[in-house]
């Protein structure tokens, strides 16, 4: 009994420790997937709508290839070409996903900050709300994501 205790102690520590990474290694995976698919949609981006705050990017791909050179409301097939990633501010809330009619997905989980940063080709930082003008004139686009797990500790993306 006396050799069990300490034994039982010790598998215990490794198996919190296990979960820890475990956890910390899925939350950077997930993090990853949703800031390579939003990287591959800027990519396509035909058109940037800047949100009301630095908590939402709002663009426009054409997907479709109807080579419209703005999206079209009239247009259902434009209307699904529309991407929204929003964060809602709270700290461990998740970082959604919304494209055109369809329903929003969460694309990271556990976010504790969220913001975009634009840029123009002197690289200044272009503050939101932008103008039509200023939407025109973006050549960079910053994305900050940081990731947070409070129930078995800290990670950062």
């Amino acid at each position: 009994g006396i050799i069990l205790l300490p034994m039982y102690n010790v598998l215990l520590l490794a198996l919190k420790s296990w979960e820890f990474s475990e956890t910390k290694t899925e939350i950077s995976q997930n993090a990853r997937i949703g800031l390579e698919r939003m990287s591959m949609e800027l990519r396509q981006t035909k058109t940037v709508y800047a949100g009301t705050d630095a908590t939402e990017f709002n663009f426009w791909i054409d997907e479709n290839r109807n080579f419209s050179d703005y999206l079209n409301p009239a247009v259902p097939e434009d209307l699904e070409e529309h991407i929204i990633y929003q964060w809602s501010g709270t700290p461990g809330t998740p970082l959604n996903r919304t494209k055109g009619t369809g329903s929003t997905e969460a694309v990271a989980e556990y976010v504790q900050d969220f913001t975009i940063e634009y840029r123009d080709e002197y690289g200044d930082i272009l503050v939101i709300p932008l103008s039509a003008q200023e939407r025109a004139s973006i050549r960079l686009i910053v994305i900050d994501l940081t990731l947070n797990y409070d129930e078995i500790g800290r990670a950062h993306v």
